[in-house]
């Protein structure tokens, strides 16, 4: 799902980029791509909110995957599809 509603322990209110159904373990995975990291408020917001997640028991690297770009990075499309096969297959 795109930008599907999340509301985390802690009463906060998230639209992750993403949301996933984990095909076996039918559990939801949070995808969060922070893709203007070239903008110092744009940093300190994304940081804020990955710092929320944890805060509330959502974990990168278990139910949270975030990606990053800015005006110099692009996204690794080869990363990507890493990350797809590691949390989502």
């Amino acid at each position: 799902m795109y930008e599907a509603r999340l509301r985390l322990e802690d009463g906060t209110v998230f639209y992750p980029d993403f949301t996933f159904l984990h095909p076996r373990t039918r559990e939801l995975i949070y995808w969060e791509h922070n893709g203007k990291m070239h903008d110092i408020d744009y940093v300190d917001r994304a940081i804020g909110k990955i710092i929320s997640y944890e805060l509330n028991g959502v974990y990168r690297g278990d139910k949270l995957i975030v990606t990053y770009e800015s005006a110099d990075f692009s996204l690794n499309q080869e990363w990507v599809e890493i990350l797809i096969g590691e949390f989502l297959m």
